[in-house]
């Protein structure tokens, strides 16, 4: 799935009196802190509408990863930019299925605010998911590609509220405090201010704080504070047998880069921690848990996921046990387990020994009982309980499946 964050800042502060973009909060200007939110919530691409102040916004963004949209119809009103920021997202990536739509006067708005607005938009599918605050839903908002014409078409002095208002009944809203500080005027930037100010926690407080209750009252959270996003890593894999030059987050698991990025979407993500192996893919014919595995750490070798296997015509050996012995319920959990059965099976014939295994000693093949399979195919959690029709499925397709070659 591919999500663009556009930010706007094009606009002149009237109301403010100087430009609003550029005001410090935290030793940052609001615009970049807003860029490094949206850049830290894996939006991808980011694009920065500017206009008004535009060489000195362009300035504050030096050295990150952001493509900059110049707006010349800025004064026109807010839909103007949010139609360029839309516009110049789809131009670069034309499969794109969703934006996300910020403003840089929203200071505590964070990656894991966005986070929040993504993660509903997975859930539900929903035309539009919009913050709510204040008894009032707006942005940050998320539109999906149903309404981009209604974005497109926007008329120059209406802003992306117009669009929520007009599909009011299909509206997700996500409850977002983060969004209730607003910085529009003086007023609002010294109230600010002063919440910052009031946030301080002295030497004095901290060392009687830790020395009563352990902990500090007071202190910023850690979802306060900005990440730093690494520089993007380019690592070339091949997946079920095509090759991928790819430019990566460092950060970017294998498993957000096979469902997210490449629409892979046949790998599932469980727990997200390794423990249910619903994620299980095979890693130069070796099973892994993609949600613990790093993508750029397997620049150069082979993936295989359950769509590289087989298909409805040429099932692999595993995928036809698994259904003639009715190896699954629900099935969220199959294509892990599959994998993880070819990568076991190739283990098993190597000699590879299990905790069960009698004689370790022995370097031949290992014969598959149902203790065996059990202990070695553990590592995969099916919440339905389909054990003893998986275990009858592997110990089948063990007898039948010929020994993986390259």
């Amino acid at each position: 799935m591919t999500i663009a964050a556009i930010l706007l800042a094009a606009g002149g502060s009237t109301r403010m009196g100087s430009p609003k973009q550029l005001l410090k909060y935290q030793g940052q200007s609001l615009v970049r802190r807003s860029a490094l939110a949206a850049l830290a919530s894996l939006c991808r691409p980011v694009q920065v509408v500017v206009g008004c102040h535009a060489d000195r916004v362009r300035q504050e963004l030096n050295g990150l990863p952001v493509q900059i949209v110049d707006n010349d119809n800025w004064a026109m009103g807010m839909g103007s930019s949010i139609r360029a920021g839309l516009q110049a997202a789809l131009d670069r990536t034309p499969h794109l299925d969703a934006a996300v739509f910020m403003v840089c006067d929203q200071p505590h708005v964070n990656a894991s605010a966005i986070g929040r607005l993504l993660n509903a938009y997975q859930q539900t599918r929903a035309p539009v998911v919009a913050s709510a605050y204040q008894n009032t839903t707006g942005v940050p908002a998320l539109f999906g590609r149903s309404l981009f014409p209604d974005l497109l078409a926007l008329p120059a002095d209406q802003g992306a509220k117009a669009v929520i208002m007009t599909h009011a009944e299909r509206v997700v809203s996500v409850s977002l405090p983060e969004g209730a500080m607003d910085v529009d005027t003086v007023s609002d930037y010294e109230r600010l201010q002063r919440a910052t100010e009031s946030s301080f926690v002295s030497r004095r407080e901290f060392v009687g704080t830790i020395l009563v209750g352990g902990a500090v009252i007071g202190a910023p959270s850690a979802e306060a504070q900005t990440e730093v996003v690494p520089p993007p890593a380019r690592c070339v894999l091949t997946i079920n047998g095509q090759s991928h030059d790819l430019k990566l987050d460092t950060r970017t698991t294998l498993l957000d880069l096979l469902r997210e990025q490449l629409h892979l979407t046949g790998t599932k993500k469980g727990c997200d921690h390794g423990q249910c192996g619903a994620c299980t893919v095979l890693v130069n014919d070796r099973r892994v848990n993609s949600c613990l595995t790093l993508a750029v750490a397997c620049d150069g070798d082979r993936v295989t996921t359950i769509e590289g296997l087989g298909d409805p015509e040429h099932l692999h050996p595993v995928q036809a046990a698994f259904l003639e012995h009715d190896g699954f319920q629900c099935g969220y959990c199959t294509p892990g387990q599959i994998c993880s059965a070819v990568g076991m099976l190739d283990e098993a014939r190597a000699g590879a020994a299990s905790y069960v295994t009698a004689d370790v000693r022995n370097t031949g093949s290992v014969e598959l009982t149902d203790e065996e399979v059990r202990e070695r195919m553990s590592g995969n959690i099916c919440r339905c309980g389909a054990y003893p029709n998986i275990v009858a499925a592997v110990r089948y397709a063990a007898a039948h499946t010929p020994r993986r070659t390259g």
